[in-house]
């Protein structure tokens, strides 16, 4: 029990900073360099990749997992959220990838967008389901 909310609590906190460094680099390139004419962010969309969008994504998930475990009752809803987490860290590689090589086909971004909802979809689905009140067996 007690290992669960320390493990859960680092989890959140090591989220919530890099939340923190993506939302610098964000303000960085895009108010303090000024990076907001569409010529200036294709050039900078690997760099955007690697310092503003995986922090953000790896910030979320890690945030959402650090709430999960901190107040999970059922252990077997676990399963739930590591296939969730296997889909967000897909969806979070496929991003880096788009930005990388900066695609213009909007059917790659589409299968990002549909791995995203679907992961939100299993995150809200097992924290439904770990959420239900358990039946207790009445005394006889």
């Amino acid at each position: 029990m007690r290992a669960r909310l320390l493990v859960g609590a680092i989890l959140l906190f090591l989220g919530v900073a890099s939340l923190g460094v993506g939302l610098y680099n964000f303000n960085q390139f895009f108010f303090v360099e000024k990076r907001s004419t569409w010529d200036r962010v294709l050039g900078a969309l690997p760099l955007y990749a690697t310092w503003v969008a995986v922090p953000i994504m790896v910030g979320l998930i890690l945030v959402i997992d650090g709430r999960i475990i901190y107040r999970l009752k059922r252990t077997w809803t676990l399963q739930i959220h590591l296939i969730s987490n296997l889909i967000w860290f897909y969806a979070t590689k496929m991003v880096y990838d788009l930005f990388s090589e900066p695609a213009t086909d909007p059917q790659r971004y589409q299968q990002v967008f549909q791995l995203m909802a679907a992961t939100l979809f299993l995150f809200i689905l097992g924290s439904l389901i770990d959420s239900i009140p358990s039946r207790r067996k009445a005394k006889q």
